[in-house]
């Protein structure tokens, strides 16, 4: 039985190839402007496993009290 189309709640899942230099094919980039919340999911889950194309630090700005 070859790949196909199954729902999230039957156990679907979806494995996404990206090249050492962060780079998702051109189909799969404009298939996330049609869907925004697959795009978002997929932006929490990299941020949370840890990428080098990440950075997050503190804001150096602070409010005046």
């Amino acid at each position: 039985m070859g790949p196909g189309k199954t729902p999230k709640k039957k156990g679907g899942k979806v494995f996404i190839a990206v090249s050492h230099r962060g780079q998702a094919s051109r189909a799969l980039r404009g298939a996330m402007l049609d869907h925004p919340g697959i795009a978002l999911r997929l932006m929490v889950a990299h941020a949370i496993t840890g990428s080098g194309l990440w950075q997050v630090r503190p804001e150096p700005q602070r409010a005046g009290i």
